[in-house]
């Protein structure tokens, strides 16, 4: 005879049943990872509960993931897999299609950020036990490829297993180099003042113009992200320095799973409010913990300008790392080769650096392996993308009127 539910999984039942009009994923026999990414905070936690567990989140619960999600410790996928495969979730056995590897990797990223971001101040022995962490998450991943052989897992999935702990033993070599050399450092150098997060919202607000109209201006590069989408599985695109969260939001309209990273706390509450997900983070810390081979998109726009030389190369180094094969990278950036914007206009940002020339960050692209690696100049509408090699410059009109922005976009191959 089958065991009889319990007072509390009747009054579980009863509750999700009643709520039903608030959780319309309560009652499916199965699930893919897209149908949770529409929601957002709380309703995203209740949601996954609902569906999971068959029970609305207790407070403890509802209360933890939610806080993560908000302060990017946690992604959406992180949640979704942690409930599946904790002892009630797998009691429950609801299917969720194509979660299994998603979720390592976002399992993984998870915990290299919190090392990366908790790390780099800590002693030499505290940093060594964050990397003993990561081999025991390799181990943990070891056993279930041969929990996998044992279900007969077919060969393509034991590969991209095989293939995923790879990955990670690569990322936690990395990560102890990263770890060790900020340790070993010149620790008693003192950090360069921040720059105040309310006076850079102000020069965002008062030159990059409004978010409609930047927002507008991007579409041209959807048919690019689309195509590489199709390709890649398990797509996730990260922009970084994501400001205001013109590209978030585009991305969002159009289906695309993305996140953002800023070191802005202004900006991360402005995206957080709009529902976008958000880590408030260094880009080049965040870059270095996220696992090889994880990512479909790179962006940054307008980023490079605020970069040295060293960490400019740094950052394309680190995307040709972290993209998937036939991934791309997406950043724009102020072109000197219209002299209003080479000789004055660059240089009203005070935070800006040292301007990037097209031809120069084709080369750099080409050189670390990407290909095709290409600069392209804008149309008067930002419609349409122009070959810089395609645009002549015979004389001072040419230079006056060619776009004020240029964008390089690198595939990995």
């Amino acid at each position: 005879m089958a065991d009889m539910p319990s007072r509390q999984d009747i009054l579980d039942a009863l509750q999700i049943e009643t709520s039903a009009p608030q959780n319309p994923l309560a009652y499916k026999e199965s699930y893919t990872i897209e149908d949770f990414l529409a929601y957002e905070g709380e309703e995203f936690v209740s949601q996954c509960y609902s569906a999971i567990l068959k029970r609305p989140p207790d407070p403890s619960g509802l209360t933890n993931y939610t806080k993560g999600l908000r302060d990017g410790i946690y992604t959406k996928i992180f949640v979704i897999g942690t409930l599946r495969n904790s002892p009630e979730g797998k009691a429950r056995g609801v299917v969720i299609h194509g979660l299994d590897r998603p979720y390592i990797l976002h399992r993984v990223r998870c915990l290299l950020f919190k090392a990366i971001r908790r790390g780099l101040s800590l002693p030499t022995a505290e940093l060594r036990r964050h990397v003993a962490a990561l081999e025991k998450e390799v181990t943990a991943l070891e056993k279930e490829v041969a929990t996998q052989r044992n279900r007969a897992a077919t060969r393509r999935e034991l590969e991209q297993l095989r293939e995923t702990i790879q990955v990670l033993q690569r990322d936690r070599l990395a990560l102890a180099r990263v770890l060790e050399k900020r340790v070993f450092s010149d620790s008693a150098k003192p950090p360069a003042p921040p720059v105040d997060a309310a006076f850079y919202s102000g020069l965002e607000s008062a030159f990059r113009g409004s978010e409609d109209s930047v927002s507008q201006g991007l579409t041209c590069f959807l048919p690019w992200v689309e195509q590489a989408r199709n390709a890649i599985p398990d797509f996730v695109a990260v922009d970084l320095g994501c400001g205001r969260g013109e590209w978030l939001r585009l991305m969002r309209d159009n289906l695309v799973p993305a996140l953002g990273v800023d070191l802005n706390p202004l900006f991360v509450s402005h995206c957080r409010k709009n529902g976008l997900e958000v880590h408030e983070a260094d880009l080049m810390a965040f870059m270095t913990s996220q696992p090889s081979r994880s990512l479909g998109l790179v962006s940054a726009f307008h980023i490079l300008e605020h970069l040295d030389f060293a960490h400019q190369y740094q950052l394309l180094e680190e995307t040709l790392r972290v993209l998937h094969p036939g991934g791309i990278a997406i950043l724009e950036t102020p072109n000197p080769r219209n002299i209003l914007v080479g000789a004055g206009d660059f240089y009203r940002d005070p935070t800006h650096k040292s301007p990037v020339f097209p031809d120069t960050l084709s080369l750099m692209g080409a050189h670390l392996g990407f290909s095709p690696s290409r600069s392209f100049f804008f149309d008067p509408q930002r419609t349409a993308l122009l070959p810089v090699e395609s645009v002549c410059f015979a004389d001072l009109n040419d230079y006056t009127s060619v776009s004020r922005d240029f964008v390089w976009i690198g595939v990995k191959a």
